[in-house]
């Protein structure tokens, strides 16, 4: 990621004042309580709630439920979780000699915990909907101290401690091929890009495929997901997705995941 961070020193350190509000909901994150989603899946006939959290790669783990058990159970004690899920390769393999989960110290769960002010409608490019929210890990009631979001947290709160002011901001790159991934999925080499030239901040090839990449901007911002620009990058069939500018650090990189969630279920 580009830009990810940018740390701005205010003042001398015995004059700041704490200006960082990590913990408080900004544009997206406003609060929100049980009505809100029950209005919601009265209003659109939701058939599924998506709960989960982001893994040690940033992939989105989660699962569905049912509306009714997870307004009347879930939104109150919780969802158990196996806790392998972080300690695990890419491959979702256990790492060998994990202290947190593995096979010589054995397995266990956590609990996913609403974070209901996370909870928000998200949109594909082919106008299929779904409501989806993140959740917070604890274990025998106690913060997962190593859950990503819990690591952020605990991050931005130090650093707002030591009187300093984040924003966060980065670019994700993506390729588009004509070709479905499973059809050339042994040998990528294969796959035809839908550009034919190198594509950086090439204007004519947005334009020649402006239905599609219009279609996936409306779709990100329909789910909250503050989006600058969508531009060309350097190889063919190479776009670049840049993020807005933010202050809250968990909610953006809630939007990172969900971007990568909603961008391959979109395209595939």
């Amino acid at each position: 990621m580009n830009r990810l961070l940018k740390f701005i020193k205010v003042g001398k350190l015995n004059k700041i004042s704490n200006t960082l509000s990590i913990l408080k909901s900004s544009k997206n994150y406003t609060t929100k309580n049980k009505e809100d989603i029950k209005n919601k899946v009265l209003k659109h006939n939701i058939k599924t709630i998506t709960m989960g959290f982001p893994d040690n790669y940033g992939k989105f783990i989660g699962k569905k439920y049912d509306p009714d058990y997870f307004l009347d159970k879930v939104l109150k004690n919780g969802s158990n979780c196996c806790n392998y899920i972080l300690a695990s390769d890419m491959d979702c393999d256990p790492i060998p000699d994990s202290r947190i989960a593995s096979f010589h110290h054995g397995f266990g769960d956590f609990t996913m915990n609403p974070d209901i002010n996370s909870f928000r409608e998200i949109n594909y490019i082919n106008d299929n909907r779904q409501l989806i929210l993140f959740s917070d890990l604890t274990q025998n009631k106690e913060k997962l101290e190593h859950a990503p979001r819990t690591l952020l947290r605990d991050s931005a709160k130090s650093l707002s401690d030591q009187g300093l002011e984040v924003e966060a901001q980065c670019s994700i790159n993506f390729m588009l091929f004509n070709d479905k991934f499973k059809k050339n999925q042994e040998n990528l080499h294969n796959a035809e890009p839908i550009t034919q030239h190198p594509n950086n901040m090439n204007f004519l090839n947005l334009q020649v495929h402006d239905e599609l990449i219009n279609k996936f901007r409306k779709s990100l911002k329909f789910s909250g997901i503050n989006v600058e620009s969508i531009c060309g990058e350097d190889a063919p069939g190479q776009f670049r997705v840049n993020l807005d500018v933010t202050k809250d650090l968990v909610e953006f990189c809630d939007n990172i995941v969900l971007l990568k969630l909603v961008r391959k279920i979109s395209f595939n």
